[in-house]
């Protein structure tokens, strides 16, 4: 979904585009970007993101920090665990749970990749409390990364 500009929300659901909506940009962008993950996965790293959201851009917040980390330190084929992700962002290894609450907040799967979190225990937790735990081992072997 997008609004103006900006990407809003990413959801692994059938996208329909209606022709002549004033905000195709963000779309065609977003649909670039996909394409390319899915078809050419190490390239995909390569293409800057599509715009997103400016609320999810607030550079203020711990949500933000962490999303950006994910985006910029954690490349295909590799996967962090939530302890690790904090330290990485900045934080003790303790924000694991904050880092969790984060990753459920994510409107945008797969642009900010998420599902390369891991929990420290092993496995691939409960991504979309669970609900999902099917995309995201599917995206993980997509990526090259076999858990």
């Amino acid at each position: 979904m997008a609004s103006g500009e900006q990407l809003l929300t990413v959801e692994a659901t059938q996208l329909t585009v209606v022709s002549g909506e004033s905000s195709l940009g963000p779309i065609k962008a977003a649909l670039i970007w996909f394409q390319c993950y899915f078809e050419i996965r190490e390239k995909s790293g390569l293409l800057p993101l599509p715009p997103i959201c400016h609320l999810i851009n607030r550079k203020d917040s711990f949500t933000f920090k962490v999303w950006k980390t994910l985006v910029n330190k954690v490349p295909i084929k590799e996967t962090v665990t939530y302890g690790e992700l904090a330290v990485l962002s900045g934080s003790s290894k303790r924000a694991s749970i904050a880092v969790g609450q984060a990753m459920r907040m994510n409107p945008v799967m797969i642009l900010v990749p998420c599902h390369r979190v891991v929990p420290s225990t092993g496995g691939i937790g409960n991504y979309a409390g669970g609900k999902k735990n099917d995309i995201k081992a599917w995206l993980l072997k997509h990526e090259g990364k076999f858990l």
